[in-house]
C-alpha cells in the first residue's frame, strides 16, 4: 500500500502560504468536530475519535524539518481560536494547542526513525505498517493525552485515567482512519486504480443499515458485518478507495453513537458505548489496512515476477525474444496440444555472413544498431503467429508451425534474405549484410529440437560456402 510519509502531500512550500493552509484546514476540522458535538444527546457527551489528530500528523509529515514550527504555530493558534469561540477556557485551550502540536511532532519522528529513509515515503510491507502503528497511533497520542492531562475535571486516580485513555485512544483512531486517506490523496503520483465509486456507495449504504436506529442485531455485532466487506474492498479495489471506505465507516460510528443511536449506544452509560464503538472502528480499520499492505504486496510481486520473467525470455539488444523464449513456447506448444502430431514445423536458422567487419570498421556501437536493424525486419516479415529470436551472436532463428509447407518455407527464407540484404545506414556510409539461411523441416509428432538445430545448421554452413556476395560498405550516393 503505497502511504506516502513525506515529501508527498501537496502543501505549499512558502511559510506563509503553509501557515494559511495548515490553520485554516486544522480550523475548519475542529470546527466540525464541534458541530457534529452540538449534535448529540446529553447523555452520551463522547465522541470515539478525534479527526483533527490525524489531519494534524499529515501537516507534519508533508512538511520538511525546516517547516514544523511554521506547522506547529498554525495548529496550536487554530486549536486556540476554535476553542475559545466555544467558550473553553484559554488555559485549557494554550494546553490542549500544545498536546496537538507535539502529539503529531512525537509521532512523525518515531515513525520516521523506525523506518529507513528509502522507504520512508510509503507503508510497502507489514513492518513499516507495524511501525505506523506503534508511533502514529499509539505513541504519539499517548504523548499527548499526558500533556493534555493537567486539564481534566477533577477527581480521584479513576477519573484522571479515564480522560488520558479516552484522549489517546480518540487521537490514535483519529490518526488510523484519516491518515491514510488525506496521504493517498495528496500522493503526487498516479493511481493505477479510480476512487470505485460503486464501492463507496455500497459502504455507505451498509453502514446506514448496520450504524443506524434500526438493529436487526443486538449488542452492535451487526455491525462486524461491515468486516467482510472491507476486506473484501481491500482486496479489490483501489488503496485508496479502500482508504475512503474505512473513513466512511468510521465517520457513520462516529455520528451515530454521538446522536445516540446505533449498535454502540448504552443508555445511561456513554462511556461504555463509546468503548464499542472505538473497538469497533480500530479493528475494521486495521484489518482493512493490513489487507491493503498484503494485497498490494502481492501485487508487486507478481509485477516483479512478470517483469524478471520477461527480462529473462527477451534478448536486451534487440527486444524480441530469445533462446529461452524459444524452448518455452515451444513447450507450451507440447503442454496445451496446440500442435497435434502430423502438423508442420520448420526451424530456418539465419547467421550474418562476415559480420565482424561491421564491428571492425564502424565499431561495436554500430554493429548493435545492424542488428536491431535486422531484427526489426525479421519481426516485419513475418506472421504474428510466427516466432522470431535472436538466438545467439549474429545469429537469429524463425519458427515456423501450422502452414508452412516447404514451398512456403523456400518463400519465406528468399524475402528474409531480401530484406536482410537492404542497406543499413551508418553515418555518411551504408551497410548490406548478407545472411545465410538453413532450414530443418519436419512434423510435430517426429519433432526434435535438437536435432532441427543441428540440422539447421549444417544447412546454413552448406549455405555459407556456396558463392554468394559478402558484406559490402557504400556511401550514400556511391557505388
Amino acid at each position: 500500500m503505497q502511504l506516502p510519509m513525506r515529501g508527498r502531500v501537496a502543501l505549499p512550500s512558502h511559510p506563509i502560504a503553509l501557515a494559511v493552509v495548515a490553520f485554516v484546514s486544522y480550523a475548519v476540522a475542529v470546527e466540525l468536530y464541534y458541530l457534529a458535538f452540538g449534535l448529540a444527546d446529553a447523555l452520551t457527551p463522547v465522541a470515539t475519535f478525534f479527526p483533527p489528530a490525524g489531519l494534524a500528523l499529515t501537516l507534519f509529515l508533508g512538511s520538511p524539518y525546516s517547516r514544523w514550527p511554521v506547522v506547529v504555530g498554525a495548529i496550536w493558534g487554530a486549536e486556540v481560536t476554535v476553542d475559545v469561540l466555544h467558550g473553553v477556557a484559554f488555559w485549557d485551550c494554550a494546553l490542549w494547542g500544545v498536546a496537538n502540536t507535539v502529539e503529531p511532532m512525537v509521532a512523525a519522528v518515531l515513525l520516521w526513525g523506525f523506518i529507513r529513509p528509502e522507504g520512508r515515503n510509503n507503508i510497502a510491507s507489514t513492518r513499516h505498517l507495524m511501525a505506523f502503528l506503534g508511533s502514529a497511533v499509539l505513541a504519539g497520542p499517548a504523548v499527548g493525552a499526558l500533556i493534555a492531562l493537567p486539564s481534566a475535571p477533577a477527581g480521584d486516580l479513576e477519573t484522571l485515567t479515564g480522560f488520558w485513555s479516552r484522549w489517546w485512544i480518540g487521537d490514535g483512531i483519529g490518526v488510523l482512519v484519516v491518515t491514510p486517506l488525506l496521504l493517498i490523496l495528496g500522493n503526487s503520483r498516479p493511481r493505477e486504480r479510480s476512487w470505485g465509486a460503486p464501492w463507496l456507495a455500497l459502504v455507505t449504504v451498509l453502514s446506514a443499515i448496520t450504524l443506524g436506529p434500526a438493529q436487526p442485531v443486538a449488542h452492535g455485532r451487526g455491525a462486524y458485518l461491515l468486516l467482510p466487506t472491507l476486506v473484501w474492498i481491500a482486496f479489490r479495489a483501489s488503496p485508496l478507495t479502500s482508504a475512503a471506505a474505512v473513513f466512511i465507516v468510521g465517520l457513520s460510528a462516529n455520528l451515530a453513537t454521538l446522536a445516540g443511536v446505533g449498535p454502540f449506544v448504552e443508555p445511561g452509560r456513554p462511556y461504555v458505548g463509546q468503548a464499542n464503538a472505538q473497538i469497533f472502528i480500530g479493528t475494521v480499520a486495521f484489518s482493512a489496512l493490513l489487507v491493503v499492505v498484503l494485497s498490494a504486496n502481492l501485487i508487486q510481486r507478481d509485477k516483479v515476477e512478470l517483469v524478471v520473467r520477461h527480462q529473462a525470455r527477451t534478448d536486451v539488444l534487440t527486444g524480441i525474444g530469445n533462446r529461452r523464449m524459444l524452448f518455452d513456447r515451444l513447450d507450451g506448444f507440447r503442454s496445451t496440444h496446440a500442435l497435434q502430431a502430423g502438423d508442420p514445423i520448420a526451424f530456418l536458422l539465419l547467421d550474418l555472413d562476415d559480420f565482424k567487419r561491421v564491428n571492425d570498421r564502424f565499431g561495436h556501437a554500430a554493429g548493435d544498431l545492424v542488428l536491431k536493424t535486422i531484427a526489426d525486419r525479421l519481426v516485419m516479415a513475418t506472421r504474428s503467429d510466427e516466432t522470431v529470436v535472436r538466438f545467439g551472436g549474429d545469429e537469429f532463428l524463425l519458427c515456423l508451425t501450422k502452414s508452412c509447407s516447404p514451398d512456403q518455407v523456400r518463400a519465406l527464407s528468399g524475402r528474409l534474405s531480401a530484406v536482410v540484404a537492404e542497406p543499413i545506414a551508418i553515418g555518411t556510409e551504408s551497410v548490406q549484410v548478407v545472411a545465410s539461411i538453413g532450414v530443418a523441416e519436419g512434423l510435430w509428432g517426429d519433432f526434435n529440437p535438437d536435432e532441427f538445430l543441428r540440422r539447421a545448421d549444417e544447412e546454413m554452413y552448406s549455405a555459407k560456402r556456396r558463392p554468394l556476395p559478402g558484406t559490402s560498405f557504400r556511401s550514400p550516393g556511391g557505388s
